[in-house]
Protein backbone atom coordinates (compact mmCIF):
# COMPACT_ATOMS: atom_id res chain seq x y z
CA UNK A 1 0.00 0.00 0.00
CA UNK A 2 1.09 3.39 -0.18
CA UNK A 3 2.20 3.57 3.73
CA UNK A 4 3.86 0.78 3.57
CA UNK A 5 5.89 2.25 0.44
CA UNK A 6 6.07 5.91 2.02
CA UNK A 7 7.37 4.29 5.06
CA UNK A 8 10.22 2.38 3.49
CA UNK A 9 11.27 5.59 1.66
CA UNK A 10 11.98 7.22 4.72
CA UNK A 11 13.83 4.64 6.08
CA UNK A 12 16.03 3.49 2.95
CA UNK A 13 17.82 5.57 0.13
CA UNK A 14 16.89 5.31 -3.13
CA UNK A 15 20.00 3.42 -4.25
CA UNK A 16 19.26 1.34 -1.38
CA UNK A 17 17.85 -2.07 -2.50
CA UNK A 18 15.41 -3.63 -0.26
CA UNK A 19 16.17 -7.64 0.96
CA UNK A 20 14.17 -7.93 4.22
CA UNK A 21 11.31 -5.78 4.78
CA UNK A 22 11.40 -4.45 8.67
CA UNK A 23 8.65 -5.98 11.10
CA UNK A 24 7.38 -2.13 11.70
CA UNK A 25 6.58 -1.69 8.11
CA UNK A 26 5.28 -5.51 7.76
CA UNK A 27 2.80 -5.33 9.98
CA UNK A 28 1.30 -1.90 9.06
CA UNK A 29 -2.11 -2.02 7.34
CA UNK A 30 -5.77 -2.52 8.85
CA UNK A 31 -5.52 -5.11 12.02
CA UNK A 32 -2.10 -4.53 12.96
CA UNK A 33 0.26 -7.20 14.32
CA UNK A 34 -2.93 -9.12 16.29
CA UNK A 35 -5.31 -8.89 13.26
CA UNK A 36 -8.23 -7.68 15.17
CA UNK A 37 -10.48 -5.64 12.81
CA UNK A 38 -13.26 -3.32 14.18
CA UNK A 39 -16.50 -2.99 12.69
CA UNK A 40 -17.50 0.51 12.83
CA UNK A 41 -14.07 1.82 12.95
CA UNK A 42 -12.17 -0.42 10.23
CA UNK A 43 -12.26 0.76 6.31
CA UNK A 44 -11.63 -2.66 4.92
CA UNK A 45 -14.77 -3.89 6.84
CA UNK A 46 -16.73 -1.21 6.14
CA UNK A 47 -15.42 -2.20 1.99
CA UNK A 48 -16.66 -5.71 2.58
CA UNK A 49 -19.69 -4.61 3.87
CA UNK A 50 -20.73 -2.43 0.86
CA UNK A 51 -19.44 -5.62 -1.60
CA UNK A 52 -21.65 -7.82 0.26
CA UNK A 53 -24.74 -5.84 0.18
CA UNK A 54 -24.07 -5.75 -3.84
CA UNK A 55 -23.67 -9.18 -4.50
CA UNK A 56 -26.69 -10.10 -2.25
CA UNK A 57 -28.95 -7.60 -3.79
CA UNK A 58 -28.55 -8.98 -6.82
CA UNK A 59 -27.36 -12.96 -5.93
CA UNK A 60 -29.75 -13.38 -2.37
CA UNK A 61 -28.41 -17.00 -2.17
CA UNK A 62 -25.35 -16.75 -1.18
CA UNK A 63 -26.74 -15.13 1.97
CA UNK A 64 -28.97 -17.88 4.27
CA UNK A 65 -30.51 -14.87 5.86
CA UNK A 66 -31.06 -12.68 2.96
CA UNK A 67 -32.48 -15.87 1.00
CA UNK A 68 -35.16 -16.83 3.43
CA UNK A 69 -36.00 -12.98 4.30
CA UNK A 70 -39.35 -11.87 3.36
CA UNK A 71 -38.39 -8.65 1.72
CA UNK A 72 -39.68 -6.97 -0.95
CA UNK A 73 -36.35 -6.61 -2.48
CA UNK A 74 -35.14 -10.46 -2.09
CA UNK A 75 -38.51 -11.53 -2.99
CA UNK A 76 -37.48 -9.71 -6.38
CA UNK A 77 -34.32 -11.14 -6.58
CA UNK A 78 -35.35 -14.50 -5.81
CA UNK A 79 -38.23 -14.34 -8.48
CA UNK A 80 -35.47 -13.15 -11.26
CA UNK A 81 -32.77 -15.93 -10.01
CA UNK A 82 -36.32 -18.56 -10.44
CA UNK A 83 -37.95 -17.44 -14.03
CA UNK A 84 -37.03 -18.73 -17.54
CA UNK A 85 -34.67 -15.90 -18.05
CA UNK A 86 -32.37 -16.94 -15.48
CA UNK A 87 -30.99 -13.99 -13.75
CA UNK A 88 -30.15 -11.93 -16.37
CA UNK A 89 -29.04 -8.57 -14.95
CA UNK A 90 -28.88 -5.42 -17.05
CA UNK A 91 -25.09 -3.96 -18.31
CA UNK A 92 -25.62 -1.65 -15.62
CA UNK A 93 -26.17 -3.85 -12.71
CA UNK A 94 -23.71 -6.59 -14.22
CA UNK A 95 -21.17 -3.57 -14.11
CA UNK A 96 -22.07 -2.97 -10.50
CA UNK A 97 -21.63 -6.60 -9.42
CA UNK A 98 -18.07 -6.84 -11.69
CA UNK A 99 -16.79 -3.47 -9.61
CA UNK A 100 -17.68 -5.24 -6.10
CA UNK A 101 -16.24 -8.22 -7.03
CA UNK A 102 -13.11 -6.41 -8.54
CA UNK A 103 -13.15 -4.70 -5.22
CA UNK A 104 -13.10 -7.67 -2.68
CA UNK A 105 -9.87 -8.91 -4.46
CA UNK A 106 -8.35 -5.48 -3.40
CA UNK A 107 -9.24 -5.33 0.49
CA UNK A 108 -6.87 -7.67 1.44
CA UNK A 109 -3.88 -5.05 0.39
CA UNK A 110 -5.39 -3.02 2.60
CA UNK A 111 -5.06 -5.48 5.36
CA UNK A 112 -1.58 -6.29 7.15
CA UNK A 113 -0.89 -10.11 6.78
CA UNK A 114 -2.95 -10.77 10.18
CA UNK A 115 -5.70 -8.84 8.92
CA UNK A 116 -5.61 -10.38 5.63
CA UNK A 117 -6.42 -13.77 7.15
CA UNK A 118 -9.25 -12.31 9.44
CA UNK A 119 -10.81 -11.03 6.01
CA UNK A 120 -9.37 -13.84 4.01
CA UNK A 121 -12.33 -16.69 4.66
CA UNK A 122 -15.45 -14.00 4.02
CA UNK A 123 -13.59 -12.85 0.76
CA UNK A 124 -12.92 -16.48 -0.31
CA UNK A 125 -16.22 -17.34 0.19
CA UNK A 126 -18.08 -14.20 -1.73
CA UNK A 127 -15.72 -14.56 -4.59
Amino acid sequence: SAVKKAKLKEIYPANQSITDIPKEIFVLGEGGEDGVLKPGKSPAFAVLEVCLCVLVRYYPDISPRAAQSSSVIAMQARSRARSNRGSLLSAEQMDLVANAVHILASILSLCSPAGSVTLAPSIFYLV
